[in-house]
């Protein structure tokens, strides 16, 4: 079957988040329209038919949905059972609607089965079903229900490389020693970079046999593009009767492969492999040091990083010894050469440092974090990003830093090395009620437009990046709000977190009688993207049979066309 004539995507336009403001600028106060008369209030499929007010529809998070629709009769489909329908988008349709279908197949999981099963075999018998498959497999791979393992086998007899692929990055999710005879046979006929993949599968599926192939292959010189990933492997291994094997083959072995083995050794309480290893980092040549650590951090001994963070003359290694360190920041070596480190010369460590402690709850790096809130932009952005998790989880320490930042805002703390808006960007982060209601005031004070948006939807985006706070504040104050565009400022910026109270909320506003026919678009879309069909696409059909509104019924109509009409 022919798929569908597919519109251009303005996915660019689609959802403000965060710090992006980069969308065009509207008319506020446009869209209010007068109450009805007491007694006389109309009927929710009144409201919808009548013409959205021009400001919301121009709207440019809202007149892309409404440009060039291509399916406009109704959508009259059975939306009472929608995996088939999930499924049939694995093989047609838009990017967006294609990628909601992988995941919620995946989470449907033994209930998807059944139509993938038919899906997939349809398709292996199509010279033309390559990427279908590929797209089946994806879902697979997303699946936590252990059945996706025997459909994603089936991909490993498809002679297409890119389906075999997928189906191996799949089993390398799912796998079983089974599999393994059937993954040894494909690698004469792959790719350096699937064998690569399959060696992945393999140690996966049986580290055991996987471990002794590496061997005997290292001695024939056979598949030598698995060897580094048998070889990162290996160091996990604990099978100490492989340890007099692995000495031997160091003795043969190239430089790189030879530091990994040894990492196996270290790894089991070698100590003349632990002494080595510890030797290069902190005497060999950089090169050398650089894997070594890597090796260490691998074998399970990262605390024998803490001399590379301390003294190693290269940034970037101690960066990554940082990074590999964080893990073991009970140990007092290790915290100590962590705060050694917020006197770095590098930034990027001091900023590794400073997250690292503060996130492990150290009293000194969390006091020197809030300290450089009131620091240059640098000091503040590296304050934000140690601080930003710490606040999720600690009230106490979010109200510490929300003083400080309220404090510069009011000219109190002085001197001000920030602009105004860097502080209020700042206060978004901190995630608390005092935080988004700050916000919100600052929302409705009168103002010029804001990097190319309203004030009211610049500090509507700002507050929805407060996390829950914020999210219940925008949807409170949306109860209250008149006018129609800066209900959709309150809609879109509550809704960052695509979890059920969002969807609930997003199901209220399409249900309220104030809501607009262009407003109503736009909470179909975001529904769309939030799923599960089974439970959007009943809503949004009886939905766009209600609506009478000349641009937005046809829109509306193609929507559901797209995200729910079946295919092949």
């Amino acid at each position: 079957m022919t798929p569908p004539t597919l519109r251009p995507r303005r996915t660019a336009r689609a959802f403000a988040l965060a710090f992006s403001c980069a969308i065009a600028l509207f008319a506020p106060g446009c869209s209010r329209e007068p109450a009805p008369a007491p007694g006389t209030e109309p009927s929710r499929a009144a409201q919808a038919a009548r013409v959205a007010p021009a400001a919301i529809c121009s709207d440019d998070r809202v007149d892309y949905l409404l440009a060039s629709p291509v399916r406009t009769e109704p959508f009259l489909v059975d939306s009472t059972d929608t995996i088939a329908v999930l499924v049939s988008k694995l093989g047609y349709g838009q990017q967006d609607p294609l990628i909601q279908a992988k995941s919620e197949l995946a989470q449907l999981g033994a209930a998807a089965l059944p139509e993938l099963l038919r899906f997939i075999e349809a398709q292996m018998n199509d010279l033309d079903g390559g990427a279908r498959l590929s797209n089946a497999f994806g879902s697979l791979s997303l699946m936590d229900d252990p059945g996706a393992h025997d459909l994603l086998v089936r991909g490993l007899d498809h002679p297409q490389e890119s389906v075999r692929i997928a189906a191996i990055k799949g089993l390398i999710r799912h796998p079983s020693p089974k599999d393994y005879d059937r993954l040894t046979a494909l690698l004469p006929m792959s790719s350096p970079d699937t064998q690569k993949l399959i060696a992945d599968a393999l140690a996966r599926s049986d580290a055991a046999r996987a471990e002794d192939d590496l061997f005997t292959w290292m001695e024939k010189g056979a598949f030598p593009s698995t060897f580094q990933i048998l070889l990162v492997h290996l160091v996990e291994s604990r099978r100490t009767e492989l340890m007099p094997r692995v000495r031997a083959a160091i003795e043969r072995a190239a430089e790189e492969p030879a530091y990994w083995m040894r990492g196996m050794l270290a790894a089991n309480g070698d100590p003349e492999a632990i002494s080595y290893l510890r030797g290069i980092v902190r005497e060999g040549p950089g090169p050398q040091r650089t894997l070594a650590v890597q090796v260490l951090h691998r074998a399970g001994l990262g605390s024998e990083l803490a001399v590379v963070l301390e003294s190693d003359p290269e940034a970037a290694r101690r960066a990554l010894a940082a990074q590999n360190l964080s893990g073991h920041v009970d140990d007092p070596a290790v915290r100590a050469a962590f705060q050694r480190g917020l006197a770095d010369p590098v930034r990027e460590v001091r900023k590794l440092c400073l997250g690292t402690l503060v996130s492990a709850g150290d009293a000194n790096a969390r006091d020197t974090a809030i300290a450089m809130l009131r620091g240059d932009k640098l000091e503040l952005e590296d304050a934000l990003l140690a601080l930003r998790d710490a606040w999720r989880k600690d009230a106490a320490l979010a109200q510490r830093g929300l003083d400080v930042l309220v404090g510069m805002r009011k000219g109190e703390l002085q001197p001000l090395r920030v602009e105004l808006r860097t502080i209020d960007r700042a206060i978004a982060l901190v995630p608390l009620d005092a935080a988004a209601e700050l916000l919100y005031q600052a929302a409705i004070e009168p103002g010029e437009p804001i990097s190319g948006v309203s004030r009211h939807r610049w500090y509507a985006q700002m507050i929805g990046n407060t996390g829950a706070p914020g999210a219940r504040l925008l949807r409170e104050r949306w109860k209250h709000e008149e006018e129609a565009v800066r209900r959709l400022d309150l809609v879109s910026s509550a809704i960052y977190e695509q979890d059920d109270a969002a969807r609930d909320f997003l199901f209220a506003v399409l249900d309220d009688p104030r809501t607009t026919p262009c407003e109503a678009m736009f909470v179909a879309d975001k529904l769309c993207h939030f799923g599960p069909a089974h439970r959007v696409a009943p809503a949004l059909k009886r939905f766009a049979l209600r609506v009478n509104d000349p641009r937005v019924r046809p829109a509306l109509n193609d929507l559901l066309w797209r995200w729910y009409g079946p295919h092949g």
